[in-house]
């Protein structure tokens, strides 16, 4: 009787530890989910502000200027667009650090004779994969205003670096949680 109970007992650690993995696995996918959804808040948030900024703003809808403007303006934009992305991912993550968070912006204006396309970046953005829109295929996708002009096109992405076990338990690899969301110019 007493080497069944032993065996028992040794099953029933092993049962545990493995139901505790899938535990920790299970709070690290919850944790790592909720700060894509801040994240994608956040970029949403920035492509309405670049989207919208002419009709509130009075801006003449380029990221920074016709051939790269004025680049005082061009920096003011840019720095506004952090300050929007950085409050909202402080505000949704008490362990935000925005060392680690690259924003990237694009403009794609399919005008003719030729599209124009602007990117800007702040922080580190390798290894992100991030997807641009700087492709011929934006053109068929960007809508026709009343006066037969095709509107511009923004995105926003944002790359966050995170370690891959977010609970701490052991050292584990950075890893990029990425967030796009795109908007169409507003005239």
């Amino acid at each position: 009787m007493k080497r069944i109970q032993g065996v028992f007992t040794v099953e029933l650690a092993l049962v545990l530890v493995v139901l505790s993995s899938f535990f920790a696995l299970q709070v690290n996918y919850m944790i790592a989910v909720a700060k894509k959804g801040a994240m994608d808040r956040a970029a949403y948030s920035a492509a309405a502000l670049i989207a919208e900024r002419r009709q509130f703003f009075d801006d003449e809808g380029y990221i920074c200027g016709v051939n790269g403007g004025d680049a005082t303006k061009c920096n003011t934009l840019m720095t506004e667009i952090r300050d929007v992305v950085e409050g909202a991912m402080a505000r949704a993550l008490s362990s935000f650090d925005a060392n680690d968070m690259a924003i990237v912006v694009e403009e794609y204006i399919p005008a003719p004779p030729a599209a124009a396309y602007t990117v800007r970046t702040l922080g580190d953005s390798t290894g992100c994969d991030l997807v641009s829109i700087n492709n011929a295929a934006m053109d068929a996708l960007s809508p026709l205003t009343s006066k037969s002009r095709k509107l511009p096109i923004y995105q926003i992405s944002l790359c966050y670096k995170t370690e891959f076990n977010l609970l701490g338990a052991v050292e584990g690899d950075p890893f990029n949680i990425v967030a796009s969301s795109i908007s169409f110019a507003r005239f």
